[in-house]
C-alpha cells in the first residue's frame, strides 16, 4: 500500500461523503409555501449544518438560522460551493417567487432545491441527513435560513440550556435533539 503526503495528493479529489441515515425528507411530501417570508432579521447562526459531499478544501460545514418565517432558503453562493456532481438541481419553476423579509426589501428566488443537509443528534452523536426544500437567494445574508417553530415546519420547538440552543427536529415518526450554538 502507498502512502502520499498531502501536498501529493490531488486537488480535484472529493473526500469521501458522510454516511448518515435519512431521517426527514421533503421530497415526495409535497411541501409548498406560497408566501415565503423570512420573519427575522436572519444575521446570526444559531446551528451548524454539513454538506453530505464536502469540497476537497473545506469540512462540509456551514452556518444556519433558524427564526420565525415560513419557507426554507439557501444562498446561492452556498448552493454553488457544492461540488457540481452532487449539487442539487435547480427546478426554475419557482423562480420569481418574492420572499418577503421583516428588516429590507423583499427578494427574488432564482428557483428551489431539494437540498440534503446533516445535523448532529444530541443525545447520541449520530449525523442525520435532512432533505429540506428551499427557495435559493442570491443575496441572502445568512449562508441557510430555516423556517421554525411549529406543527408544520421540520423545527418543532426551541430551548435552551448552558450548552445554547436546543432544537427539537423531525425525526423519523418522532423527533430527535439537535445541540445549537451559544
Amino acid at each position: 500500500m502507498m502512502y502520499h503526503s498531502p501536498a501529493d495528493a490531488n486537488a480535484n479529489v472529493h473526500p469521501p461523503p458522510y454516511t448518515a441515515r435519512t431521517v426527514y425528507d421533503e421530497t415526495h411530501r409535497a411541501v409548498n409555501h406560497d408566501e415565503p417570508r423570512i420573519d427575522s432579521v436572519a444575521n446570526l447562526s444559531n446551528l451548524i449544518g454539513y454538506f453530505d459531499h464536502p469540497t476537497p478544501a473545506s469540512d462540509g460545514s456551514f452556518a444556519i438560522c433558524i427564526a420565525g418565517g415560513i419557507g426554507n432558503f439557501i444562498k446561492k453562493a452556498l448552493w454553488e460551493s457544492i461540488p457540481a456532481e452532487h449539487r442539487p438541481e435547480l427546478d426554475t419553476s419557482t423562480a420569481g417567487t418574492v420572499v418577503e423579509c421583516l428588516i429590507g426589501p423583499s427578494t427574488t428566488a432564482i428557483g428551489s432545491v431539494f437540498m440534503p443537509l446533516l445535523l448532529k443528534n444530541k443525545e447520541t452523536g449520530e449525523r442525520m441527513r435532512y432533505v429540506l426544500r428551499m427557495f435559493v437567494l442570491p443575496d441572502l445574508y445568512m449562508p441557510m435560513f430555516i423556517s421554525g417553530f411549529g406543527p408544520r415546519k421540520v423545527v418543532e420547538a426551541l430551548s435552551g440550556d448552558i450548552n445554547g440552543f436546543v432544537f427539537t427536529f423531525k425525526c423519523g415518526d418522532g423527533t430527535c435533539l439537535v445541540q445549537g450554538l451559544r
